[in-house]
């Protein structure tokens, strides 16, 4: 029931504005209709909630009020005017102007929301501070920040959500009026709230709290919590490499698995190559050892190949295909008999990645047994994603990909 929740209105979400441009083409609509000047407000709501952060952030909402709620049935009612609403829109962007009016237009749906934020429902007051967040409409500030004081709750503390959304909400809005209670935030023991606090400086583009940012990181009260939200700030608002110690420090602890991984990329983002050498301790950590060859060799160091080598015959298999695919970044053809061998590999997966590596490093002699093995997902443009590095090294990653693409264009030229 909540999966179909979810996609019934990510389904009127996506109805409502990819017709966009379908309606701009279409016809079959009236000059009378095309011409009809269209609410501002209705515009500016549309073309923020088209943009795919806020969509992700949307997703979020959704899939957290589906699972957090409190009553079934109130949830529900909730969605259901949500989803009347974005219809309405739908019909709307094709012409059919009554429909949204019917239901007092964008504005009611935001007043609505305000309302929301008063739920007894800890998972429909975030999701309202959500809605009312990607609107960009300054005349609620007041009432998301409302969400931010302190207050009586039931149940563990350490769950609250509801006040980081808000948060997050007053960054969306710009309404930097709050950023002093929003930095309060940061000192707090829930780690949603720091969250949401990191998030909403990120949306003012506030990096003159870098250091306060940067001091989740390293203290000792949030060693468990494992949040690399304040990594990503530091990156956006380029005061990373004023925090180099801080990133060493995270990625050599423990516990954090994900925020050791971002901390270990933000220096591979940095160029970084003076920490390569503490990049290479993980190459003792059997979760994180595989990461590590591939930060290496964003790098370039090439000095660690050697190293790198030795685990391409790791009993894990995400180390083996790590590893190929680190030596292919490096060019490391001293390694490419070793890195052909795992085409054989019994894991499909390693497999491709062994292909891809001996693309990367133009290693002509085994073009042939390559393109064998990723003919198919690279036909069809399952190339290296994102996800096979990670976010903070995104542009390094689309690089590799262009570098991969001519490869197996050379390769497959190989009779």
């Amino acid at each position: 029931m909540k999966f179909l929740l979810i996609i019934s209105l990510l389904f009127f979400i996506s109805f409502a504005f990819v017709n966009d441009v379908e309606c701009q083409n279409n016809p079959h609509i009236s000059s009378k209709q095309s011409s009809q000047k269209k609410s501002q407000d209705v515009v500016s709501f549309i073309e923020r909630f088209k943009k795919q952060e806020n969509i992700n952030l949307l997703q979020g909402a959704l899939w957290t009020v589906t699972h957090d709620y409190a009553d079934f049935k109130h949830m529900k009612e909730v969605l259901d005017i949500f989803q009347s609403y974005f219809e309405a829109i739908g019909k709307y962007k094709k012409g059919d102007f009554s429909s949204l009016e019917k239901f007092g237009g964008i504005k009611t749906l935001k007043a609505k929301s305000a309302e929301w934020l008063k739920d007894d429902d800890q998972s429909i007051r975030a999701f309202a501070a959500v809605i009312l967040g990607i609107s960009g409409d300054k005349t609620y500030a007041p009432h998301l920040a409302n969400l931010l004081k302190e207050r009586k709750y039931k149940g563990d503390t350490r769950i609250i959500y509801d006040r980081g959304r808000a948060a997050m909400a007053l960054g969306l809005i710009g309404a930097k009026k709050y950023i002093p209670d929003i930095v309060f935030l940061l000192q707090s023991k829930n780690q949603f709230d720091r969250q949401g606090a990191v998030s909403a400086l990120g949306y003012f583009g506030a990096r003159e709290y870098s250091k306060e940012v940067a001091n989740i990181l390293t203290n000792k009260d949030f060693q468990f919590d494992d949040d690399s939200s304040p990594i990503f700030f530091l990156v956006e608002m380029k005061t990373v490499q004023d925090y180099k110690k801080e990133l060493i420090q995270v990625m050599l602890g423990e516990f954090r698995s994900e925020t050791r991984e971002s901390a270990m990329y933000a220096l591979a983002n940095l160029e970084a190559k003076e920490n390569a050498k503490d990049i290479a301790k993980l190459f003792k950590d059997k979760f994180k050892k595989g990461d590590a060859a591939k930060a290496l060799a964003l790098l370039d160091a090439k000095e660690y190949a050697d190293e790198i080598a030795l685990m391409l015959n790791d009993e894990n298999s995400l180390v083996r295909a790590d590893t190929a695919l680190a030596l292919g970044i490096l060019k490391a053809k001293k390694y490419v008999g070793k890195v052909a061998e795992l085409l054989t590999d019994k894991e499909s997966f390693v497999r491709n990645y062994a292909a891809t590596a001996l693309l990367l490093m133009e290693a002509t002699d085994y073009y042939k047994m390559a393109v064998l093995v990723v003919e198919k997902p690279f036909s069809e443009g399952a190339y290296l994603t994102d996800s096979a590095f990670h976010p903070l090294v995104a542009e390094k990653s689309r690089q590799i990909t262009e570098n991969l693409k001519k490869s197996f264009e050379q390769a497959k030229l190989i009779k």
